[in-house]
């Protein structure tokens, strides 16, 4: 019998870090200090829900109630910490409202947002920015707050104008400061003090502004760079994807012509490559455990994580060393206090040991069904089962993973769940850089008549294959008879380009394709899907958002148009990612 090892407390779903979210969760949910409904009862409301909370707790339903009195008419009456508050509230709307009637409920706060950016592209207090117009050069703590607003109306499907995006990126590039830094309070000249704070919120804005002004393709393919360039620094030896290595990017032709309607859009390389500046000053320099603001740090630094697509900032693992240090210094009531209040410094606190952001992106567990899911792992002999309570367990074989493949490879083989299960906690428990001599072995069972070995092909390929195998595993997307192989082969190539979502859908397909893409439309998923009216995310199985009882026809149709819209996705970002030369869609370029 294999047995799990312990999981590290940095890992986000361990014991450890889900019993200090708990615990800071009840703090904010019984020592609530703020008057109803201002800035911080609105932040802690949100750490509650990015928590875990019920979304019908007292403190979250005052929070939204206390919105709803903002909002009524209309027209937007602004609380203490005005933006600050405003980008908070449109991020609790999303996090804890209602699908229904929240784009009705954002609008207000969206318009008294937008109309508050200031001329320079950036924000700054409403009441000293309209006392002293123009003695201002932005506030890059505010931005940040107002860009999250921006971003999660977006998302909730209302429509921001390029120019907007367009008008932050500019003045966020300008206020740069030498190694990609940015300051609080910039000025026209270059002054202004540094923070890291700040350097860390001029990132996620770049990197914000960028998916609006470039398409969500575009940033896929930086996200999946950043990603391949982390796992080569935690494990050298790796060098997955490399054949992929993206030194261009194929521009799709309805965002160049977006970005020409919108005239002189920053180009993504400038957005990117600055963004990229300021997070290698921050891994040469940030600290966590010294200076003021370290809990709000931590949040921002969140954010910039899963924009970014990056665990790793330079060498360091900025989540195990947040973790770790929040793990060490929350107090027996389960509060922090290092931003001066305690509610304050626990709902940051929260929100980075719950990966707040990268949940809103869909990078937690969204891989859909999937191996182990739903029953599967099980022996086909429940007699071989034992239940002790909590967990099903049961015998299975045992050996090195090469005689496990062996029992795999055997048409003849007895009991194949049960060597799958036994390979796959090989794996994961073990060293995985052994699947890498075995990758051979795993592509000629590609074809095999069995659905239960071609996927764990599938699953074993993302973990110890290369960029060769990324062709054999989208041919089981693509080809495969069985849904739940093509969903493994949709899981797998999540996890070799580490897009745990998927790929964005491309702007332009063609016409078969597209009727499929309207069909999607149509089901019942999730309004964070939907971008401009259009289904931007790719629903993480066949089946999903379809309500139950469809009969076999509906179900082989539906499972047809998820195909062929994944196909198509997969088929655009397989381009956007692998070496000029090799692209299909636009020829390389003449060499002298």
């Amino acid at each position: 019998m294999l047995c799990a090892g312990p999981i590290r407390a940095a890992d986000p779903e361990s014991a450890q870090v889900k019993a200090a979210i708990k615990k800071g969760v009840e703090y904010l949910a019984s020592n609530q200090k703020s008057a109803k409904g201002d800035g911080r009862h609105i932040l802690s409301a949100l750490a509650m829900a990015k928590g875990g909370a019920d979304k019908k707790h007292p403190v979250i339903v005052a929070a939204l109630k206390a919105i709803d009195e903002r909002t009524a008419g209309g027209t937007y009456k602004p609380e203490r910490d005005e933006l600050y508050t405003a980008g908070l509230e449109l991020m609790l709307l999303e996090a804890a409202g209602e699908a229904r009637t929240n784009q009705e409920k954002m609008k207000p706060i969206l318009a008294y947002i937008l109309g508050q950016q200031q001329p320079y592209g950036g924000w700054y207090y409403p009441r000293l920015a309209a006392k002293n117009p123009g003695s201002y050069f932005g506030d890059t703590s505010i931005t940040q707050y107002c860009v999250l607003g921006l971003w999660t109306a977006e998302r909730a499907g209302l429509d921001i104008d390029t120019g907007i995006w367009n008008g932050v990126a500019k003045w966020q590039v300008a206020t740069k400061r030498k190694g990609g830094t940015f300051a609080y309070h910039p000025s026209r000249s270059g002054g202004g003090e540094v923070k890291d704070t700040m350097t860390a919120a001029g990132a996620c804005n770049l990197l914000l502004c960028a998916r609006y002004l470039h398409g969500s393709s575009a940033m896929d393919a930086a996200r999946s760079e950043a990603e391949a360039r982390d796992r080569a620094e935690r494990d050298r030896k790796n060098a997955l994807l490399s054949k992929y290595a993206a030194l261009d990017r194929r521009v799709d032709p309805a965002e160049a012509a977006k970005e020409k309607a919108a005239g002189d859009v920053v180009s993504l390389n400038a957005l990117t490559g600055t963004a990229d500046g300021s997070i290698g000053s921050l891994a040469r320099g940030m600290r966590f455990d010294k200076g003021p603001h370290r809990n709000y740090m931590m949040y921002t630094v969140e954010r910039l994580g899963a924009l970014s697509g990056r665990r790793m900032f330079g060498d360091r693992d900025w989540y195990e060393e947040g973790s770790e240090l929040l793990l060490k210094t929350q107090a027996k009531d389960g509060s922090w206090n290092q931003e001066g209040t305690k509610e304050v410094s626990t709902a940051f606190s929260v929100m980075f040991l719950a990966r707040a952001t990268a949940k809103a992106l869909g990078d937690t567990s969204m891989y859909g069904g999937g191996l182990l899911k739903g029953g599967r792992g099980l022996p086909d002999d429940f007699t071989k089962a034992r239940f002790d309570g909590e967990d099903i367990t049961y015998d299975r074989p045992t050996g090195d993973l090469a005689d496990l493949l062996t029992q795999l490879e055997n048409p003849q083989a007895a009991d194949v769940p049960a060597a799958r299960e036994a390979v796959l906690e090989t794996v994961r428990l073990g060293d995985r850089e052994a699947l890498i001599g075995q990758t051979a072995r795993l592509r000629r069972l590609v074809d095999d008549p069995r659905p239960e070995v071609r996927q764990v092909v599938a699953w074993a390929l993302a973990r110890g294959g290369g960029a060769q195998d990324v062709e054999a595993i989208f041919k089981m997307l693509a080809e495969d008879p069985d849904a739940g192989v093509v969903q493994e082969a949709h899981n797998a190539l999540c996890v070799l380009s580490r897009l745990p979502r998927g790929p964005g859908i491309p702007l332009a397909m063609p016409r078969a394709e597209e009727a499929s893409l309207d069909q999607l439309e149509k089901r019942d998923l999730p309004y964070t899907y939907i971008t401009n009216k259009r289904l931007r995310v790719l629903p993480g199985g066949p089946f999903e958002g379809l309500p139950a009882g469809l009969d076999e026809g509906e179900r082989i149709k539906a499972f047809q148009d998820w195909r062929a819209v994944a196909t198509a996705a997969w088929a655009a970002w397989q381009d956007a990612v692998r070496p000029y030369d090799q692209r299909d869609l636009i020829p390389a370029p003449k060499r002298p």
